[in-house]
């Protein structure tokens, strides 16, 4: 059982080491909003979702040698949680965010 700070060094650490140098900071400005939407998804789903949306996540980042977006995670999870038949609940982080 990994702890999403634990998850997201992995996620840290695939970009790392992408072929494409990584772009100064981007991590960085993108972690609060990881932990925020894992931690969600962990609470919502459990530790095995977690676990298995991470490995989606550095897949995304070795095949694109990018981070994805914090939109575009909240997004997958919003999909893994419907396939799982759990619904994201009114004012959760994973909520769509109103245009």
């Amino acid at each position: 059982m990994a702890s999403v700070p634990a998850l997201l060094r992995r996620v840290r650490i695939a970009r790392r080491e992408a072929k494409r140098p990584p772009t100064g900071g981007r991590f960085e400005r993108y972690e609060a909003a990881y932990e925020t939407i894992l931690t969600e998804l962990q609470s919502l789903a459990g530790e095995q979702a977690v676990e298995e949306f991470t490995e989606w996540m550095i897949a995304w980042t070795e095949r694109n040698e990018r981070l994805p977006s914090p939109e575009r995670v909240r997004e997958r999870a919003r999909r893994d949680l419907a396939t799982r038949g759990i619904d994201v609940p009114e004012g959760s982080p994973l909520s769509p965010v109103p245009e």
